[in-house]
């Protein structure tokens, strides 16, 4: 379904759950792996803790950002790959914006 037919509302949503996907392939899962190994046992602090919850506010933003102002998503699988590559897409813009300051 062409992500015109959808709300913004849902192509943020979207953007969020690729970026859930990333993080839960790039740390958690390596983290649930340590600790069913018994490798790394758990160390729950509060600054851990509110560390992670800052993580997933500021990523879960970012990959609203991406999907809904930066990417240019034509479908719904689009716009969950713009939150999965937030920090490509964001980088870009950022180092296109450097280049023609630059100029």
């Amino acid at each position: 379904m062409p992500v015109a037919d959808v709300s913004n509302f849902t192509v943020g949503v979207l953007g969020v759950v690729g970026v859930m996907i990333t993080l839960a392939v790039t740390l958690i899962l390596p983290a649930a792996v340590r600790l069913a190994n018994g490798s790394a046992p758990p160390q729950v602090t509060l600054g851990r803790v509110i560390g992670w919850l800052l993580v997933l506010v500021i990523y879960a933003a970012a990959g609203a950002v991406a999907a809904l102002y930066i990417g240019d998503a034509g479908t719904e699988k689009e716009a969950v790959y713009y939150g999965m590559a937030w920090q490509a897409v964001i980088g870009g813009v950022i180092k296109s914006g450097q280049a023609f300051a630059a100029t």
